[in-house]
């Protein structure tokens, strides 16, 4: 095969692929033999097909004839299959979906033995499933094996159906998809990607060889690895399992939230045997385990990389570190120093050096040390390969040869969790896409990393090793799943989880030493690394991460030192002259402050001080909006900014650099090295911990230039340099331990701080230091270990009342892990929590306690070795139960006992208890021990029911057995057993089905026939949950998915009539609602009706139920009512996680009805109990005991019992009361209001009924609350919702109102939301003073009542005596005029002081007329002034008879008010003329006018006239009519009031031209048509005609501007004719307007307005007359097109006739339109004698006799069907067709002739003789074509006398032919040479001769031909002789 083939998505060397496969091992053949692909076969025998029709064309002989382009056509496509150019052509039309299908051959010819379809399939065929949906393709697997029974395939095959076709072809994948053409190869290409990967036929076991691990036998390392997880002790307080608990863990760990997993065995784990090399102890480094994880908050991101002090790994090579810097020299005992790298530290704080015990291997370690610090000394012996078990890890413990090596699961590592030799902890802020990474080192592959399942905790995929070379750090992508990974060997890798594509992005020629830093940006597009030389790296991606190798270098940095740790921060770039206070965050109330004057300030106070006397305001309010618009704009100005980063170096110094510098700013020195640096945004700060103890503030908003960070805050610390560390906690919150035994909290942001110290109270001891920390930002806990082997921790109180930091957190009981800790680790994710210690490694992992519930008792693990018995019936009772035998699971029964046991051992607990004071008595009655470890035990009477296996076992209390149940195959093994009221059992199997057993019947037979649950979901795994209530009528389940995800439906199964319901969480309805819905749907489209009320309401009830976010918890019905269940809906959210329970009815006849859902309590943990009025919880131990609610209670430690709450006052009640209750909820979810009144008239408690209208307010009955409402006897509660229920407002205002009545308030909230009335929402929160949430929704939604808002808050501040604030938002109000002034007129220094500082026009003006009734007329003049009211300073001057002065002001300052004034005041002193000036200056027109007018000034009242009203100007035109020589105004004013008429006549009067055009030209056909006529005439009679035609038109006189055209030769255009044009409305008559465009057409033809004519014609209806007027235009497309649309048998005659004067012999298209024409008009004879033309034609210029024949053969036909379809010119007809017969058997003869010349010349020459003879031969055969083929026959034959001869007798018959037409000049010549006689074509001399002689002659035709005869008279007559 060709090697092009790889360039056009055929590889040879891919897999399924060409001769031979590269990828993976082949299974089933050599690697030396040749497997050919069916795919090459194929192509092949194609190539060949082609060849071989190829060969057939060249061997027929006709190639060059008939089967050219189909030879070129097969030649091309074998080009395209050898050279490998894709045969088919891509069209691409984006606009146009295609469908690709692409069919990918599995190659199972090359692998025979390895499953594909498992393969591909996946289990349950979720990798296909999978694939198809993210793709959004089609993907089949067919062929054949592609189904397990190969017998059925190949029946199937032979059946001949088509759909089973494919079975008959090889094994392959089909893949198919409809898109447009880029997206839909798009999609086939990564599916085919995909596929790709799914066909390697790689192992499990064969990942070790691809990793590069030499002779590892599969079998072996899974026989080790299933050894090493029995040494692994499982969780002892695990749901579903149980184990012994380490003695290790001290007493207090029973009072403590987390059990752990335990190395059970403190010894070595024994390796292989072929990895054994020494046996020495194992000893962990000190930073073994690492979580590197995403933070589930953005804006959470701990930037904290080392967590030890000086003893960091980063050594340079060949450098000598001082003392404490590093891990201590090692030394083997064969006196060998270390190779490669060397790290040597001396002894001293570092640690002393131990000589190393083991073999003679020499120890080397590229540049990756344990980051042991100095005082925990070297690691000792040869570390083994071990693997953790459930529940455990692999830990990659570093030694001398051999490494830890193993799996990882879910159980310890958070998305992104890593574990790594060394502790770089590394942050994402990613969602939970990323499963754990885990770092390994192993000294035969080197190191690598391990991408696993964060659920199952399998492997997903391993990267490739790289020899000798470990991971140095890893850092997630803050929001893609891809990690990045340091190397020893100074190499950056990225890893994409996704796709598992690994790429360098940094090579080793990159030059970076030992890298020491690694760090994102935020925004993810920029990777820093930086390494221990000071060479800093910035790495630059795009957008899309998907393709790892677009990246670049972008930056290099030299900072000439050391780069020990570095962070990020967006900001935006900001001018120099920007200063750091104005880009804090002050608040406005600081800016106002910093602008009033101290006087001002004083006032304002005394105000204050006032309104406190005069009320009592409460001054506490815990709201400021000022305090949150600085963190708006904050917020809104986060975009566009720039990464910054900041590097912190060995020596002290701080650097920044963004993209756009040239080279690093050094920004700060501190004293001593940089040990740790944290970021905190919210407080623009810094922090930086320093090697000598010193604790930095630096401050850091802006960059400009090199402008230095400003140091805020310095502290010196004390305590150990070992043990500084610091750790970012909750937002602008660290922690920072420094070896003492407290840890400082500093709360940067609020400027807080406090001491978490030990408690001996708690366990701890007084002596004992913190040595490491790690904070786990999900739980919110702060872990610590101590210097006594104790793990602190602190849990912060999810409680906003608390504002002191030692308030908010809480210090938990030690828990003792009794050994030296070294480090500590936790995942985000999972919670867990890694403790390395000396001798032992402990994992902490957070479970659920077990626990068993009954009827009345409830049995809880407190401790490991106690159980808590809770009797939840009246009286309540807790016994304590202590248990001294190490157990993992409990059952209780309070009629036959519990149950307790682990593994194979059973033992029994008699319980005796009564509903009465008696107490409750519980003893050890036996032990059973199992033959085999079962999955579930119950206890009934005196039986035990074990799950052994895949049957169910009855046995004694002895062991034996007394009956075994059975379960079919196609149900599955039984793995679930579940027992209700001591009746019910319940049996869960492996493939979803359950099975329902009465414990009463002897027998044990089904109760109820099986059901299988798992067919109903998707991708089923286990069922997770299974209740039944108390009759057995109802079982509610849940179930697994193969995700590990709990599937969103809750199933209900009715098995009486075996009838499967379900509730969606995702949806919000059920299945019936599900399907009224599609069905009210299906109706409304058919009929369009509009939505009925059902639906409406399910819609309501989709909205409050539809939890998308949430999946299934636990599942509980009451025990008393079997209708009611209720069930846990658990958030997936990390971040705020949000739990509710949801309750229902379920019966036969209703269904499943949807009752209510109330939101978890903040102290509850799991829903275990329902026994109303009470709901059972286990207790969340996080939350302290004094944040009870009124309605919860503790039962002991664990249990909390919560009362509902429509049953408060009915605690106590009787049965008959609480049932009640319990029908009245039941009957007002289904709507029957009748039934629930009844339920419930006889309860008066007004709190029964005060919670049934909050019932109400949830189901949104108003009738109902209206009920309750009155019984509760809340008047004003009823007024209001009557008020709202008549209001025409939505129904969710209507809801809001009596959710507001009843405190409902968060409810009512999200009503108002919910109908997006968000002015009713503001004015809830401001009557509950939420002043900042108020203006958010009015900024946000409501800026509408934005002013009302601040006019309201500003109210509210001025009642709290801040009088300062209130004056701010009176202002933003828009009421300072107003309000201010009122509020500060008690203090009128005050209000002066605001106004000068203010300067508003309107105050100024109002404290000018404040001045001016005091009498302080300059100082009022002043302030009139600034408020620019000019007119009251010209009032003031004009008052004080200072005319003057006011006449400047108004000059001065162009006030039209003040110039009103002034001219009003003119007009008092008769002053006219001043006072028309200043009345137009002032736009008072009508004032000017009418002054003007009434003292006769002509001169400015016509200018006036334009300004005033439509009465005012007739006025003025009548006054100027009557004034003789000013009527040209008059004129002009009728004109300007629209009173053309008038104007004209007026006009024409006193012949006023210029005025007359100027108004003639406003005319339009809306104008007067009688003053059109007389404009036309007068236009007319100054010979503008064509301006008098447009008037004529305008005026409808269409007859007289026709004439006017005729008779004044006026040119009609386009717009004239169509003026002329009446419409149908215009004259109705048709009669009159067909003559009247006639009338135009022939003014046009008169024209030679063609075109203009057609069109008139055509619209009067004369078509033939629009023909002919188109003919004379010549415009052919024109009337080609014309005569299509007519469709008239003459008007195609006329058209035909004229194409025939075109040159339509060079054009084939006019020649098929000239015959379309004819045929249309069936004008046969005007068409024979085309033909006939076309004929005479092909004879005479192209000699082309065959197709002359053509031609006359259809001008005979033409002719044929003119006589038969008509007799007119019969005889002449006749005649003709007689003619062309006889020149049709002529041409016919010549031909045949012709064509007998090549056999038998002789005969064809007489032929032809004989044919020249016929009379009027001519006419038919050109005697030039018969003598020239007798001429040339014996010329070639040299007869060159019969030639001449020929040549004589043509001359002869035809004297004037041209002879040299027929005949070349050449040949003439030689043959009258050769006879010596005169030529017969005078040469070309000759010829120029005379042309010259006669240039100035034109020659007709004729006289040529004469000329021609005389010339050739003197030739010879004889006859040829043949």
């Amino acid at each position: 095969m060709d090697a092009s083939y790889t360039n056009y998505g055929y590889d040879p060397t891919a897999y399924g692929y060409g001769e031979t496969s590269q990828g993976g091992y082949r299974i089933g053949a050599p690697v030396e033999s040749i497997v050919p692909s069916p795919l090459d076969h194929e192509i092949l025998i194609v190539k060949g097909e082609i060849q071989h029709e190829i060969n057939i064309i060249d061997q027929s002989g006709d190639y060059g004839l008939q089967f050219k382009n189909g030879r070129r056509l097969l030649v091309s496509e074998l080009d395209k299959l050898t050279n490998c150019i894709e045969p088919d052509w891509l069209e691409v039309d984006i606009e146009k979906p295609i469908k690709v299908i692409k069919k990918v051959l599995v190659p199972t010819f090359r692998h025979p033995q390895f499953n594909y379809v498992g393969k591909l399939m996946g289990p349950k065929g979720t990798t296909l499933q999978a694939l198809a949906k993210k793709f959004r393709c089609h993907v089949y697997v067919l062929g054949k094996g592609s189904t397990k029974d190969r017998d059925k395939e190949q029946s199937l095959y032979n059946s001949g159906d088509p759909q089973y076709a494919h079975y008959g072809g090889p094994l392959h994948v089909k893949v198919e998809t409809t898109a447009p053409p880029a997206i839909a190869y798009d999609r086939v290409t990564g599916v085919i990607k995909v596929l790709t990967e799914l066909m390697k036929p790689i192992k499990e076991a064969d990942l070790e060889k691809l990793l590069g691990i030499p002779n590892v036998d599969p079998d072996k390392l899974k026989n080790q690895e299933e050894e090493n997880v029995a040494m692994v002790a499982t969780n002892y307080l695990a749901q579903n399992n149980s184990s012994t608990i380490d003695t290790n863990i001290g007493q207090n760990e029973k009072d403590s939230q987390y059990q752990s997993h335990i190395l059970s065995n403190q010894q070595p784990i024994i390796p292989p045997p072929s990895q054994v090399q020494n046996s020495n102890d194992l000893v962990p480094s000190k930073k073994d385990v690492n979580f590197a994880e995403d933070y589930y908050n953005n804006d959470e991101k701990n930037d904290t990389t080392i967590k030890n002090g000086e003893g960091t790994n980063e050594h340079h090579q060949g450098q000598q570190q001082p003392q404490g810097t590093g891990g201590s020299g090692k030394k083997n005992n064969n006196g060998h120093g270390n190779q490669g790298r060397k790290r040597h530290a001396p002894q001293g704080k570092g640690g002393n050096a131990k000589k190393q015990k083991g073999n003679n291997e020499n120890n080397t370690q590229d540049r990756s040390s344990s980051q042991t610090r100095g005082h925990m000394g070297n690691q000792r012996g040869n570390m083994n390969n071990m693997r953790g078990g459930r529940g455990g890890m692999r830990l990659p413990y570093q030694g001398q040869s051999n490494n830890w090596q193993g799996v990882h699961p879910s159980s310890l590592l958070g998305h992104g969790g890593a574990f790594n030799g060394n502790k770089n902890n590394s942050y994402g802020t990613g969602g939970s896409r990323r499963g754990p990474a885990v770092t390994s080192f192993c000294t035969s592959i080197g190191g690598y990393v391990t991408f696993s399942d964060k659920k199952s905790g399998k492997s997903l995929h391993i990267s490739k090793g790289r020899k000798d070379c470990s991971i140095v750090f890893i850092k997630w992508h803050p929001i893609e799943t891809i990690l990045a990974i340091a190397w020893s060997s100074g190499v950056v890798s990225l890893i994409s989880q996704n796709t598992k594509e690994e790429y360098d992005v940094l090579k080793e020629e990159d030059e970076l030493v030992d890298i020491s830093s690694i760090e994102w940006s935020l925004n993810g597009k920029l990777l820093f690394i930086g390494d221990s030389v000071g060479l800093g790296v910035v790495i630059g991606f795009s957008n899309n991460l998907i393709d790892l190798k677009y990246s670049v270098i972008e930056k290099k940095i030299y900072v000439d030192d050391k780069i020990v740790t570095a962070c990020c921060r967006m900001l935006k770039e900001t001018t120099s002259s920007d200063s750091l206070s104005n880009t804090k965050n002050d608040y406005i109330l600081d800016n106002l402050n910093n602008e009033i004057s101290k006087e001002e300030k004083d006032a304002i106070e005394n105000i204050s001080k006032k309104h406190k006397n005069e009320a009592f305001i409460d001054t506490d309010s815990n709201v400021s909006y000022v305090e949150e618009v600085d963190d708006k704009s904050v917020k809104k100005n986060s975009d566009n900014k720039i990464p910054i980063f900041i590097v912190g170096t060995y020596s002290g110094s701080i650097f920044t650099f963004d993209m756009s510098d040239t080279a690093p700013i050094k920004r700060f020195q501190i004293e001593g090295s940089v040990i740790q640096m944290l970021d905190i945004p919210e407080k623009y700060l810094i922090l930086v911990l320093s090697s000598n103890f010193q604790f930095y503030h630096l401050n850091f908003v802006t960059i400009n230039g090199n402008e230095q960070f400003k140091e805020k805050l310095k502290v010196k610390l004390s305590g150990k340099k070992d043990y500084l560390n610091m750790v970012k906690l909750t937002k602008g919150i660290i922690a920072i331990s420094f070896g003492e035994s407290e840890i400082r909290i500093w709360d940067v942001v609020n400027e807080d701080s406090a001491l978490f110290k030990l408690n001996k109270d708690k366990g701890y001891e007084a002596s004992e230091t913190i040595v490491d920390m790690v904070f786990n930002l999900k739980k919110e806990c702060l872990y610590a270990t101590t210097s006594s082997g104790n793990v602190a921790s602190w849990i912060r109180k999810k409680n906003q009342k608390i504002q002191l930091i030692d308030k908010e957190w809480k210090l938990q009981m030690a828990v003792n892990t009794n050994g030296d800790i070294k480090s500590i680790s936790t995942s985000n994710a999972t919670n867990a929590l890694a403790v390395i210690s000396s001798n032992n490694i402990i994992i902490f992992q957070d479970e659920t306690a077990l626990y068993s519930t009954s009827e009345s008792l409830i049995v809880i693990q407190s401790s490991k070795n106690t159980l808590d018995l809770v009797k939840i019936s009246y009286p309540e009772e807790i016994k304590e139960i202590p248990i001294n035998i190490p157990f993992k699971n409990i059952y209780i029964s309070e009629n036959f006992g519990m149950l307790v046991w682990e593994g194979k051992t059973l033992f029994l607990f008699s319980v005796s208890f009564r509903n009465s004071d008696v107490p409750t008595n519980v003893s050890q009655t036996g032990v059973i021990n199992l033959p085999e470890i079962t999955s579930g035990v119950i206890v009934y009477k005196d039986s035990i029911y074990c799950i052994e296996g895949n049957i169910m076992n009855i046995r004694t209390f002895q062991g034996t057995v007394k009956k075994s149940v059975t379960f079919r195959e196609m149900e599955g093994d039984p793995i679930k057993i579940e027992v209700a009221y001591d009746k019910w059992l319940l049996i869960g199997t492996s493939k979803g089905y359950i099975n329902v057993y009465n414990l009463e019947d002897v027998l044990l037979k089904q109760h109820y026939q099986s059901k299988c649950i798992g067919k109903e979901v998707p991708f089923f795994d286990k069922i997770q949950c299974m209740k039944i209530n108390k009759e057995g009528s109802k079982i509610a389940v849940t179930c697994q998915q193969v995700s590990g995800e709990i599937c969103e439906k809750i199933f209900i199964w009715d098995p009486e009539s075996d009838s499967l319901n379900y509730f969606s969480f995702v949806l919000g309805i059920t299945d019936q609602q599900q399907y009224d819905v599609d069905e009210d749907i299906q109706q409304r489209a058919r009929t369009s009706r509009p939505k009925t009320m059902a639906a409406k309401k399910i819609e309501q009830e989709q909205s409050r139920f539809r939890l998308p976010f949430h999946f299934p918890g636990n599942l509980v019905w009451d025990h008393n009512d079997n209708r009611l269940l209720m069930c846990e809906a658990k958030s997936i959210s990390v971040e705020e996680p949000s739990n509710f329970i949801i309750s229902m009815f379920v019966t036969s006849d209703h269904g499943i009805q949807m009752h209510d859902i109330i939101p978890f309590s903040p102290r509850a943990s799991s829903l275990i109990v329902l026994q109303v009025p009470y709901i059972y919880f286990l207790r969340n131990i996080e939350v302290d005991d004094n944040e009870e609610d009124a309605l919860e209670t503790t039962l002991g430690k664990n249990i909390l019992k919560v009362t509902l709450r429509e049953y408060v006052g009915l605690e106590r009640s009787d049965r008959k009361s609480i049932d009640a209750m319990l029908n009245f909820s039941f009957f007002l979810t289904i709507g029957q209001m009748d039934n629930a009144f009844k339920a419930i008239q006889f309860i008066k408690s007004e709190s029964v009924w005060e919670h049934m209208a909050k019932m109400c307010v949830k189901t949104r009955r108003l009738d109902v609350a209206a009920v309750c409402l009155g019984n509760m006897c809340n008047a004003m509660g009823a007024k209001a919702l009557r008020e709202v229920i008549k209001k025409d407002v939505a129904e969710e205002v209507k809801v809001a109102m009596l959710a507001v009545q009843l405190g409902m308030l968060t409810e009512a909230k999200n009503l108002y939301i919910e109908c997006k009335r968000y002015d009713l929402l503001n004015k809830l929160l401001q009557t509950e003073n939420k002043w900042t949430e108020a203006f958010d929704i009015a900024h946000t939604y409501d800026r509408i009542n934005l002013k009302n808002t601040y006019y309201n808050y500003a109210k509210y501040l001025e009642n709290k005596s801040d009088i300062t604030n209130a004056l701010n938002h009176y202002e933003k109000s828009g009421n300072a005029i107003y309000e201010i002034p009122r509020l500060l007129s008690s203090e009128p220094k005050a209000l002066e002081l605001y106004i000068k500082r203010k300067k508003d026009p309107h105050l100024l003006n109002w404290w000018g007329k404040y001045l001016e009734a005091q009498g302080k007329h300059d100082l009022a003049i002043s302030f009139y002034e600034q408020g620019n009211s000019y007119k009251d300073v010209v009032r003031i001057y004009l008052a004080n008879d200072d005319l003057q002065k006011a006449i400047d002001c108004v000059n001065s300052s162009n006030d039209n008010l003040a110039a009103f004034t002034l001219a009003k005041y003119l007009d008092d002193q008769e002053s006219y003329k001043e006072a028309v000036d200043y009345y137009t200056k002032a736009k008072a027109y009508g004032n000017a006018h009418r002054l003007a007018k009434e003292h006769q000034m002509n001169d400015k009242l016509a200018n006036l006239a334009l300004y005033v009203d439509d009465t005012q100007i007739l006025q003025t035109a009548k006054y100027y009519e009557e004034i003789p020589g000013e009527t040209d105004k008059a004129v002009m004013l009728y004109h300007r009031l629209g009173m053309i008429s008038k104007a004209l006549d007026l006009a024409f009067q006193t012949e006023q031209f210029g005025v007359l055009e100027l108004i003639a030209n406003e005319l339009n056909e809306k104008s007067d048509p009688k003053v059109l006529v007389r404009a036309a005439e007068y236009y007319s009679a100054n010979q503008d005609d064509k301006k008098a035609v447009q008037l004529l038109a305008h005026a409808k006189k269409f007859m007289e501007g026709i004439d006017m055209c005729k008779k004044n030769n006026v040119m009609i255009t386009e717009e004239i004719a169509e003026l002329l044009t009446p419409s149908k409305e215009q004259i109705p008559d048709a009669v009159k307007r067909k003559r009247l465009l006639e009338e135009i057409a022939e003014c046009c033809l008169e024209q030679g307005n063609y075109h203009y004519a057609a069109k008139k014609y055509t619209q009067a209806g004369n078509t033939l007359l629009a023909m002919k007027a188109l003919l004379k235009s010549g415009d052919t497309p024109k009337i080609i097109k014309f005569a299509n649309t007519a469709r008239n048998k003459n008007i195609y005659k006329l058209a035909g006739n004229y194409l025939q004067s075109l040159n339509w012999k060079e054009d084939a298209t006019l020649m098929r339109q000239i015959e379309t024409c004819y045929t249309k008009a069936n004008a046969f004879d005007s068409l024979s004698t085309f033909y006939e033309t076309c004929g005479f034609v092909e004879i005479d210029e192209y000699k082309d006799y065959e197709k002359g024949l053509a031609a006359f053969n259809e001008s005979g036909r033409c002719i044929t069907k003119f006589l038969e379809i008509s007799n007119k010119n019969k005889e002449y007809i006749e005649e003709k067709q007689n003619e062309l017969i006889n020149r049709i058997n002529n041409i016919k003869q010549f031909l045949k002739t012709n064509q007998l010349y090549d056999s038998d010349p002789g005969s064809a020459l007489r032929q032809l003789v004989e044919l020249a003879e016929k009379d009027n031969i001519d006419e038919s055969v050109r005697l030039g074509d018969i003598y020239t083929i007798l001429v040339l026959h014996n010329y070639k034959r040299k007869n060159f006398k019969k030639a001449y001869e020929c040549v004589q007798d043509l001359f002869k018959k035809k004297r004037d032919i041209k002879i040299t037409d027929y005949i070349s000049k050449e040949v003439l010549d030689q043959i009258c040479d050769n006879l010596n006689v005169p030529r017969v074509v005078k040469n070309e001399n000759q010829l120029s001769e005379d042309e010259d002689d006669n240039k100035v002659i034109d020659y007709s035709h004729a006289l040529k031909r004469n000329i021609d005869k005389q010339q050739n008279s003197e030739s010879d007559d004889d006859d040829v002789d043949f």
